[in-house]
């Protein structure tokens, strides 16, 4: 699969959108729809990111924006530091339906002076 359609993230009735892990959609299934139609393996896809994140017993990882879009996920949010960053591409890796991971986490340091 190409990058490029990672980069099509707009595409209707494909894109799931979760962005807090810690409160539960209207649905009860923790997965916020970006669209009313989201395909059945793509919301499949990010229950199983959302439950990956949560078992790494890493509780930023819990608080990100999870996209799947045929099989291509991309990972959007603020983690602390690279090793976060990198344990939560790695989790998701390992899942047998993510054939490309975009990771666009951001890392943003903790700062004592603010």
């Amino acid at each position: 699969m190409s990058s490029r359609r990672c980069e099509q993230s707009g595409l209707p009735g494909r894109v799931i959108v979760k962005h807090n892990t810690a409160e539960k959609s209207a649905s009860g299934s923790g997965v916020d729809s970006a669209v009313p139609y989201p395909s059945p393996t793509d919301r499949r896809l990010c229950e199983q990111i959302l439950q990956v994140l949560r078992a790494t017993g890493y509780f930023k990882l819990r608080d990100l924006s999870v996209i799947a879009i045929e099989g291509c996920v991309i990972l959007r949010g603020h983690v602390p530091s690279y090793y976060l960053k990198q344990v939560a591409q790695s989790a998701v890796r390992e899942l047998s339906g993510a054939i490309e991971v975009r990771n666009e986490l951001v890392v943003l340091a903790y700062d004592p002076a603010r």
